[in-house]
């Protein structure tokens, strides 16, 4: 398309709308600075590494119609050949393939170039000219950050604007949101209701905010062995009822969901329907079980079950 076409074309939009790609490597700040945008709960956060394990679209829309649509991706790292972690990498990249308007690369001043290098390997691999925001998140930890000049930004391949912000306080947030405006064509709004802040249905938000809680109760390996499988949501009844279960890979880590007595697995169910709860504007009944799916982390067909989608 010519430029003076795509001007004629763009002449019946009076406002903006683009996708905003967040990228980065396993606990960067990516979800936190979602939630930020948004000033909603809307991703679970958590100390733990690679908590975000689907690409989750967040909507913004302004007073005036301009729609940005963010899309938060699990964390890019060396992952091994098969198994969740190479299906969670493979979310992340299947954004940036999926031609975004605008890309913000997310960097722990606490990280270091060898752990930075599998995004960057990501992001040079475009080899096109999307508006790139290089931003330093975690400015407020006080960290030296002078290997980010010096050994990061020199291998990145694409033009990009440096921001430094905490998504934690929401500083330098603003700025960003405003630039990457700024990038956006003009174009029409993708969703019509301006207080919709994502395109996931229920279901996926009450399977987080119980996996939320098992990321939080449990320490160790055993939350990155966990999932959640909503097998029922019945709007019918009241209160509405919620059927799930804590998926884990062998018999053992059964018992330690459970706890002694049901205690673990009785506290998960109740922090969890709080959550829940929230989120409805409402009672719930939850229906909280325990399913050994034995090498489920490694399977493609359970992982497919499970929600993912393998390359």
């Amino acid at each position: 398309m010519t430029d003076q076409m795509s001007s004629i074309f763009n002449t019946e939009y009076k406002t903006k709308s683009g996708y905003v790609a967040i990228v980065g490597r396993p606990n960067s700040g990516k979800s936190t600075l979602l939630n930020a945008l948004l000033g909603s709960d809307l991703q679970i956060v958590s100390e733990k590494a690679q908590t975000t394990r689907w690409n989750t679209h967040g909507i913004l829309t302004d007073d005036i119609g301009n729609q940005m649509i963010f899309i938060d991706t699990p964390g890019i790292h060396r992952a091994k050949v098969g198994g969740v972690n190479e299906a969670m990498v493979g979310q992340a990249t299947q954004a940036l393939k999926d031609d975004p308007t605008v890309i913000w690369y997310l960097v722990d001043p606490n990280s270091s170039l060898f752990h930075e290098q599998p995004v960057i390997d990501q992001l040079n691999a475009l080899g096109g000219l999307v508006p790139l925001a290089l931003v330093l998140n975690k400015t407020d930890l006080g960290l030296n950050t002078s290997w980010i000049e010096r050994e990061l930004a020199p291998v990145l391949k694409l033009k990009s604007q440096a921001f430094q912000i905490s998504a934690l306080n929401k500083s330098g947030v603003e700025e960003l949101r405003a630039w990457s405006l700024e990038q956006l064509p003009l174009g029409p709004q993708y969703y019509n209701d301006p207080e919709q802040i994502s395109d996931k249905p229920m279901k996926f938000f009450i399977g987080e905010a119980i996996r939320e809680q098992v990321l939080g109760q449990l320490s160790d390996e055993l939350p990155y062995s966990t999932a959640v499988l909503v097998e029922k949501v019945s709007e019918a009844t009241k209160p509405m009822h919620v059927s799930a279960s804590i998926c884990v890979e062998r018999e053992s880590q059964k018992g330690i969901l459970i706890g002694a007595k049901g205690a673990k697995i009785k506290s998960i169910g109740i922090m969890s329907r709080k959550k829940i709860e929230k989120l409805m504007d409402g009672q719930i009944h939850l229906e909280l079980k325990v399913k050994v799916i034995p090498g489920w982390t490694k399977n493609k067909k359970e992982l497919q079950k499970l929600g993912w989608v393998i390359q």
